[in-house]
């Protein structure tokens, strides 16, 4: 397998530096720029043939042309180098890597192939034309391969129809879809020149010679002939020499869309991905593909698993080319693949539609108007050339109308409509009703009576709303806008302030948040500027997958110590959460896990890290600690945190710890459960022993619960005491439940840092199951977080925060003392009581210690 491959002085750019993924590797980027002289590359080093010419070097002085590559297979890594020898003319000191056991093919663009087989030839490839690849190959007098055509009659005749089931197997996966299966035929005679019999191909509309097809069909039978004809031969090569076949294929596929329709683009790789557990079961493939379909990208995106693939795209910049590794992320269709950095179009459209919507924003914005052409500076001139440029069902035109419509005149599909055509006086309503199977838009003015609908929405604020919300937005503008400046419609504060609003009142999914915006829009308007009305669901789901979520939590954590300047000695309860609804199956994507901080005396989560898909809690404390001002604070934390690292992070942070005693320190755990029951059986006579009792009743509940606590001298010989940096108290607590007529009993241990106050500690215990009951309860019951199935990149991390911003924020409104559910609900139908909502999420008014 190939792992890295680093480039000095040679090809394009003055260094190129790539860490391959094991399986999937699709490079794309400009003409001209070093796609297709990096598959030469790859396939030099592990075959030490080129291709066709030799990589020639730059010639820069001081500089030494060098190729360096690192192979691996299951155990070992090797780093092999190689020189350009000037005089000579060569690249020199190049082995064959020992370490390389796969076999490699190679696809060019131009219709040839290249086939590398460790257990036929090591030293020189089978290179194919397409003239050989389907008449046959010789050298030196001796039959390399028969030739496609030769082979499928071969096959498809023999007794043994394993390679012919395997050969129909593949032609069918590779077909765009079922119903379009290229079926194999019978063979046939073209001619009286050619005596040969000639394959066909049962298509929908016939049977058709092989020879006759077209090339991208020709692309595809060779490509299918290719992997099973490879194959087929290895087996055998392998027999011959007493060995076993290898369980792994490097595939360098340069331009895989070239002659295919796009109904076959789609498919291609996902199919070759597949086709290859056909050859053998449990089949490795490393693909390096290079491409410019943005359908190729499309088709990837069920596919694409970011720990075992990569995107890689070249680029060209103050003169000089660079490959850089681009995180991956789902565009939903080609028109985002086409305007992503990718591809970085502004438009998916013709140039003359670009300028022409580039035109109508920059008049939409009130940009100056005069960088444009002349035919294009005034409305009823941009609505002309949009016209022409544009179809009647292009999502140009809603946005395009409703901005037009705030001007004397509203144009709307070539027709002129006054403002006082309408029976209702005012301004037009910033909301489009738009059919694109019908190309109409229906413009609705304000005030204007839903049908459904005999109410009429209006708020007169009593406060000043804007002044709230601005200082609301402040703690929030340290975000970087993640969009490309082109595709910034819609402020970045806009649509944090009502995602935040909107799961204020409920929301749980980016529709929600826009239909909260549309039945809110004319309040919104009082403090947001709205340049293009309400953004959809897929403008909010793209801008919260690519906000940096480390950037927003440090955020979240400014606005909440503008709340509580500083904790001061209180309990700070740390616990982790699943969210379950976002674990994806078919991309096997784990569900999001995080760590929050909660302060039970202040009603506020404090903070929020996200775990670590190949990690747990146990790195992820750490981490919240150090964002945390602790001093002074006692930290409590369930069995997953009870480690010796953090009990001594928390110490070093001037903070003490309650940390709970469990079966994951199971000689500690033993140790004091023995203890103490030998305890209980004397009475704890001549022990120092605190004691503290509480009974709470209520629901036809009562619960008792008795907290003992013993100093760390009182048990001798204690496991590891001196690793537990500061433990000063063994504490046991054991819980009553008698609900009804039944009576459970419970007995938990913990270790903690402060010193033997049993009513002390008892107290913060108990308010450390404030995290679960106020936190992670309300979070499912009244946020819906483990129903919530958003899982795209970092959208859920993002939405969990905005959770937590809602939480705190009704929270700290105690005007309206009702549940949290109840608070939610009123602030979603009260314009009024959603400021006071805000209102109190800015005030600094919580008492200090």
């Amino acid at each position: 397998m190939l792992k890295e491959l680093h480039l000095q002085q040679v090809g394009p750019a003055a260094h190129f530096d790539v860490a391959f993924a094991d399986r999937l590797n699709i490079f794309t980027g400009d003409n001209g720029l070093g796609k297709s002289f990096l598959l030469d590359i790859a396939w030099w080093v592990m075959t030490t043939n080129w291709a066709e010419q030799p990589a020639y070097p730059q010639r820069v002085r001081g500089e030494n042309p060098q190729i360096t590559a690192v192979v691996s297979n299951k155990k070992n890594i090797r780093e092999y180098q190689s020189h350009f020898d000037f005089s000579e003319q060569q690249w020199r000191n190049l082995q064959m890597p020992p370490l390389l056991k796969e076999v490699v093919i190679y696809v060019r663009v131009d219709g040839s192939f290249s086939i590398f087989d460790p257990a036929r030839q090591r030293d020189i490839p089978f290179d194919f034309n397409p003239n050989t690849l389907w008449n046959g190959l010789k050298s030196k007098d001796k039959v390399i391969c028969n030739g496609l055509i030769q082979d499928w009659v071969t096959w498809q005749n023999q007794p043994n129809k394993y390679p012919f089931e395997l050969f129909s197997n593949v032609i069918k996966k590779l077909a765009p879809h079922p119903s379009e299966w290229i079926e194999v035929g019978e063979t046939t005679r073209v001619s009286i020149e050619d005596v040969r019999d000639i394959p066909t191909v049962n298509l929908p509309y016939g049977n058709v010679p092989v020879t006759q097809t077209s090339a991208g069909m020709k692309r595809i039978l060779g490509l299918a002939y290719l992997l099973v004809w490879t194959w087929y031969e290895h087996k055998k090569a392998s027999e011959l020499r007493q060995q076993k076949p290898v369980n792994q294929i490097v595939l360098l596929i340069d331009e895989i869309e070239s002659h295919l329709h796009p109904r076959w683009q789609r498919v291609i790789l996902p199919a070759i991905l597949s086709v290859v557990t056909e050859l053998q079961p449990r089949m490795k493939i490393q693909a390096l593909v290079t491409t410019h379909s943005p359908l190729i990208l499309a088709s990837l995106e069920p596919n694409f698993h970011e720990q075992e693939d990569k995107l890689f795209l070249f680029k060209l910049q103050d003169r000089e080319v660079s490959l850089d590794e681009v995180p991956w992320s789902k565009q939903g269709d080609i028109v985002g693949w086409l305007t992503s950095d990718i591809f970085g179009l502004k438009q998916a459209r013709s140039k003359e539609a670009e300028i022409a919507i580039e035109a109508a924003e920059a008049w939409m914005r009130d940009d100056d108007m005069n960088t444009f052409p002349e035919n294009l500076r005034i409305p009823t001139q941009i609505h002309q050339e949009l016209q022409r440029v544009l179809p009647g069902h292009d999502p140009f035109w809603p946005r395009w109308i409703v901005r037009v419509s705030a001007s004397q005149t509203l144009l709307t599909s070539g027709l002129t409509y006054k403002q006082s055509s309408w029976k209702q006086s005012g301004t037009i309503r910033a909301r489009v009703r738009f059919n694109p199977s019908r190309c109409k838009v229906r413009v609705m003015p304000a005030g204007f009576e839903n049908k459904k609908s005999k109410t009429k929405a209006s708020f007169t604020p009593s406060v000043n709303s804007k002044d709230i919300t601005t200082k609301f937005q402040e703690y929030f503008t340290q975000i970087k806008d993640p969009r490309v400046e082109r595709t910034r419609y819609h402020l970045l504060t806009d649509i944090i302030t009502i995602a935040i609003l909107a799961v204020i009142a409920g929301a749980s999914g980016w529709e929600d948040i826009e239909e909260y915006g549309i039945s809110k829009q004319e309040w919104l308007k009082t403090f947001l500027q709205l340049p293009f009305g309400i953004p959809s669901p897929d403008t909010f789901r793209r801008v919260f997958e690519r906000i940096n979520p480390k950037e927003f939590e440090q955020c979240f954590r400014q606005w909440v110590q503008s709340l509580v300047e500083k904790l001061g000695v209180e309990v700070v309860a740390i616990d982790g959460k699943t969210h379950r609804g976002s674990y994806d199956r078919e991309s096997k994507l784990k569900a999001l896990h995080t760590v929050s901080a909660w302060s039970s005396e202040h009603r506020l989560v404090l903070g929020q890290t996200k775990v670590s898909s190949k990690s747990n809690e146990i790195t992820a404390i750490p981490a919240l600690l150090d964002i945390l001002d602790i001093s002074g604070c006692i930290i409590t934390i369930d069995a997953m945190g009870t480690q010796k690292l953090i009990a001594e992070k928390i110490i070093a942070a001037n903070a003490d710890y309650i940390l709970s005693l469990k079966d994951n320190h199971p000689t500690l755990h033993q140790q004091v459960k023995n203890w103490f029951e030998a305890a209980q059986s004397i009475g704890f006579k001549d022990i120092d022993i605190g004691i503290s009792q509480r009974i709470e009743k209520g629901h036809h509940r009562i619960e008792k619960r008795t907290v003992y606590t013993v100093p760390v001298s009182q048990i001798p010989g204690l496991y590891q005491l001196d690793l537990w940096g500061g433990l000063k108290t063994i504490v046991m607590v054991v819980r009553s439940i008698q609900h009804w007529n039944k009576t459970t009993h419970e007995v938990q241990f913990y270790i903690t840092s402060l010193i033997n106050d049993a009513n002390k500690i008892a107290s913060a215990i108990r308010q450390h199951w404030g995290i679960e009951n106020s936190v992670h309860w309300t979070l499912d019951v009244t946020f819906h977080e483990d129903e919530c199935r958003i899982r795209s990149l970092h959208s859920p991390q993002n939405f969990a925060l905005l959770r937590r911003i809602a939480l705190n924020a009704l929270e700290r409104e105690s005007s309206f003392r009702r549940s949290i559910r109840q608070k939610s609900r009123r602030a979603a139908m009260n314009d009024h009581y959603m400021l006071s909502v805000l209102a109190a999420a800015l005030s600094n008014s919580v008492p200090l210690p």
